[in-house]
């Protein structure tokens, strides 16, 4: 079974139609569909929660649809970019990471692309491997009629897209806090610079009450100090907080801790979400704004 390409550093031409965005887990998906012209603001039409192995192709078929790993399924690195041409980069790189990855080497697939130039003198590049043998899976859970049109990404590049849309080509933040655990991302020129999963949800993150709270600061403040002295002095903007509670309650709490300055991440600024369900339920768990990142592709 032949693998589709994956992880693509600039976002494809916004070109009018229908695209679904799939965050795949071990239990469920959650699946959005958004509907772009192009200009005007994406449009989220359609979300649904199913069983793997539960969705239907009529559904897919004839729509571009990006399905993105679970976080146990790859491994992302940044390395010094290996001197070749683009065309042997995904091989250069898979040699790069060899040592900091659990898995053999020729079990992997890797993709990657190379940062936009830094204000340091290393170059550098990201790269993503997952086990073949995970990616055969996902694709064969997936509707045969659909499989032609299908990418796979990772959320962390969801999120990239999000703050892409926000942002254009600024040096910014994304903190996406959820029901369980959060996530941040630095992103610049259409490229994921840094990421960093956190355990811990979207109430520690707000309340400076907290136990976690002091922990949650300083592995924030971490991740953002270690990509200034990796990319060297770039003009970052300031960091998104993004919730699946009160946004600007996040971002206010963040704002008096951080260094960097703190922006709520409102969601309806940017996209028009008009889905039956919630883009973030707490009755079922589901947040679906990592799937509408990744429809963005």
């Amino acid at each position: 079974m032949p693998l589709p390409v994956w992880l693509r550093r600039k976002l494809t031409g916004r070109s009018p139609g229908d695209r679904w965005g799939v965050q795949a887990t071990a239990s469920r998906h959650l699946a959005v569909q958004c509907r772009w012209d192009g200009d005007q603001r994406p449009r989220f039409v359609r979300a649904f929660l199913a069983e793997p192995g539960t969705l239907e192709g009529r559904s897919f078929a004839g729509s571009t649809t990006t399905l993105l790993l679970p976080p146990d399924d790859y491994a992302i690195e940044w390395v010094d970019a290996p001197p070749v041409p683009a065309a042997e980069l995904a091989d250069a790189l898979r040699w790069s990471i060899k040592d900091r990855i659990d898995w053999p080497l020729e079990d992997v697939a890797v993709s990657g692309y190379e940062l936009p130039p830094a204000a340091t003198s290393r170059r550098l590049a990201v790269a993503v491997a997952a086990p073949r043998e995970r990616l055969r899976h996902w694709l064969r859970s997936w509707p045969t009629e659909a499989a032609d049109r299908l990418a796979i990404d990772v959320p962390e590049q969801a999120l990239r897209n999000l703050a892409a849309l926000a942002s254009g080509e600024a040096c910014v933040g994304m903190l996406h806090a959820g029901f369980d655990a959060a996530t941040l991302v630095v992103v610049r020129a259409g490229a994921l610079e840094a990421c960093r999963r956190l355990p811990y949800d979207h109430t520690a993150i707000a309340d400076p009450a907290s136990p976690l709270f002091e922990a949650v600061v300083l592995d924030l403040q971490r991740t953002l100090d270690a990509h200034a002295r990796q990319v060297g002095d770039v003009d970052f903007q300031h960091l998104w907080v993004s919730s699946v509670g009160d946004a600007r309650a996040a971002a206010a709490t963040l704002d008096e801790h951080l260094v960097a300055r703190c922006e709520p991440f409102e969601p309806q600024r940017w996209i028009d979400w008009c889905a039956d369900l919630p883009l973030h339920d707490q009755s079922t768990g589901a947040d679906f704004l990592v799937a509408a990142g990744a429809a963005l592709r």
